[in-house]
């Protein structure tokens, strides 16, 4: 880990008067709540439930804590789906169930990149990067 400020975790964002969470899972911990944060505050956030609760209720009553650091990136998402089942966070909560189902690449990639990946139009960045791993190797098996 490169700082302090550069940690792997868990972490929930709760509406506490609802008692409703999303839970996520990160690389970099501070700099993904801070994203939420900046989208929330944008009126932009994917989330629509997640957003629909931060109109809809005092952004002071939304709170941003980390619930486990990991270390072992190999387990992050499982730790992420054991948090997601244990705070009913789909259930009762802002997670969809997609959530439990995405297939994470691990793979780092710039925003410049991500924007390319998107601009094919082959779907989800997962099915993106599925599909031209998959297309790779054809060409390479050759």
């Amino acid at each position: 880990m490169n700082s302090s400020l550069d940690i792997a975790g868990i972490y929930e964002i709760q509406n506490i008067s609802t008692q409703e969470s999303y839970i996520g899972s990160s690389k970099h911990v501070f700099r993904r709540l801070h994203d939420h944060l900046v989208q929330l505050t944008a009126d932009n956030h994917i989330n629509k439930l997640l957003q629909h609760s931060w109109n809809t209720h005092s952004p002071s009553v939304i709170t941003f804590r980390i619930l486990e650091l990991v270390d072992d990136m190999s387990v992050l998402f499982q730790r992420e789906i054991y948090w997601i089942k244990k705070k009913l966070a789909i259930e009762n909560g802002f997670n969809t169930r997609s959530d439990q189902f995405k297939n994470r690449t691990l793979i780092p990639l710039s925003m410049e990149r991500k924007i390319e990946l998107e601009n094919l139009q082959m779907g989800s960045m997962n099915e993106t990067l599925q599909q031209l791993i998959k297309m790779y190797g054809k060409f390479n098996s050759k």
